[in-house]
């Protein structure tokens, strides 16, 4: 496998926070290694005679080549050769092992160091890396095999009194016991990411279901309710067209009809967000809203109202700024509906029932500008909005009905019952 080149450690935020902990492993490891064999390389040079060491003169190069082929596996993992670094690390640390039981003679702490070499590569590898921990296993397994075959009685090569070996034997453990602990704060520091990402996620998805769904519907879908469906005795339903949008998105490409029709609903959004107004869905280039649910409330028609009057303005506004002669066509009605969530993919929160579907029919049968609403909407607001007559108009499925023109808010003291303009 090609190296992954970095001039540094992985970042957690951007990369595999798992290969991050393996490389700062590696690299303790190698220091290690580079530790013990300048160890060794004094002993053999400036304390061979108070330690009364006997062998062959020169005994400090082997030492001293170990010590570098630490040094270059770990200037391999900083310099961007994580893969490089990690197998030769061990290739290094097994050849280092046998290389001692040669000189030395088989020692009591052997078969700890044989351990501690063995626990190595499921440090030094990630989960996804199966086929280099293998190679990782193999190396010091075939270490092993090799001290295994050493001959019984063999004579060392060095002879080293045992108060010597003894305290090289507690500098090995103490390193072997920091590296313990390196690992074990590194696997925490792991497993503490992985929780913080893990909550960080939850919160992200969970924030999407509430940008999807409303709040309360988002809680029950949460807890498995499933399908969530609840009728409601009255609220408020509003349709919102852009008038002409059709030819208007022929002469654009598709990025000017996306932005703009974006740009516009965010504000949208933000209005309703404001009122406290349910956004249901949008339909091309048709906006959706309610109100009276899921939480009731009693000013749900006034709160429809007057957000259907922002529209207006924010659509005037918008136009200014795009150059545009962009106009909203309204439809407002109240009644009865049944919402609810249906489905187990690509869910969404709809309405369903007459009042919808008047609703509807109001919005296609208004003009531009203008705020067209029922009969039924205009008795729950005519103490509070002037309203403007219209001449009986025909709707689908409901015959010939009398409807009206919201034309603003009532100004001066409120008189319920009054019928202003009408």
């Amino acid at each position: 496998a090609a190296p992954v080149k970095t001039s540094k450690w992985i970042d957690p935020d951007t990369a595999d926070a798992e290969l991050e902990r393996a490389l700062r492993l590696a690299f303790y490891g190698g220091v290690a290694g580079c530790v013990v064999s300048l160890m060794a390389v004094t002993n053999a040079v400036f304390l061979q005679p108070r330690l009364s060491i006997v062998g062959p003169s020169g005994q400090w190069v082997l030492p001293l080549v170990f010590g570098q082929f630490y040094l270059a596996g770990v200037i391999a993992l900083r310099r961007g050769y994580p893969l490089a670094g990690r197998v030769w690390l061990l290739a290094v640390a097994s050849a280092h092992l046998v290389s001692i039981t040669r000189l030395i003679g088989v020692e009591p702490g052997t078969p700890f160091l044989a351990v501690l070499l063995l626990a190595a590569p499921p440090l030094f590898f990630t989960g996804t890396e199966r086929r280099w921990l293998i190679l990782g296993l193999a190396m010091p397994l075939v270490a092993l095999a090799l001290i295994a075959l050493t001959p019984i009685g063999r004579e060392p090569i060095l002879i080293v009194p045992p108060e010597s070996v003894a305290v090289a034997r507690a500098i090995i453990l103490a390193l072997a016991a920091l590296l313990v602990v390196l690992a074990l704060e590194s696997n925490n520091r792991l497993v503490r990411r992985a929780r913080e990402a893990l909550v960080e996620e939850r919160q992200r998805s969970e924030d999407l279901l509430r940008n999807i769904l409303p709040g309360s519907v988002a809680e029950q879908l949460k807890l498995g309710v499933n399908p969530l469906a609840d009728g409601y005795d009255c609220v408020t339903v509003m349709f919102v067209d852009l008038v002409g949008f059709t030819s208007y998105a022929s002469d654009r490409t598709p990025e000017q009809v996306v932005s703009l029709l974006n740009d516009l609903f965010s504000r949208f959004d933000t209005l309703a967000e404001r009122l406290g107004v349910e956004k249901i869905k949008t339909i091309g280039d048709c906006y959706m809203a309610a109100s009276g649910l899921p939480d009731l409330r009693d000013d749900h028609a006034d709160a429809i109202a007057e957000m259907a009057i922002a529209l207006l303005e924010a659509i005037r506004k918008f136009s200014e700024q795009r150059g545009e002669e962009l106009a909203l066509r309204i439809g407002i009605h109240s009644g009865r509906v049944v919402a609810g969530v249906i489905g187990s993919r690509k869910f969404a929160y709809d309405l369903w029932g007459d009042t919808v579907n008047v609703a509807s029919r109001l919005e296609a049968t208004g003009e531009g500008g203008r705020i067209h609403v029922s009969a039924e909407t205009f008795e729950l607001l005519r103490a509070r909005f002037e309203f403007e007559p219209r001449e009986p108009i025909h709707l689908k499925g409901k015959g010939t009905v009398k409807t009206y023109f919201l034309s603003g808010r009532r100004s001066g003291p409120r008189a319920a019952g009054r019928r202003e303009g009408v």
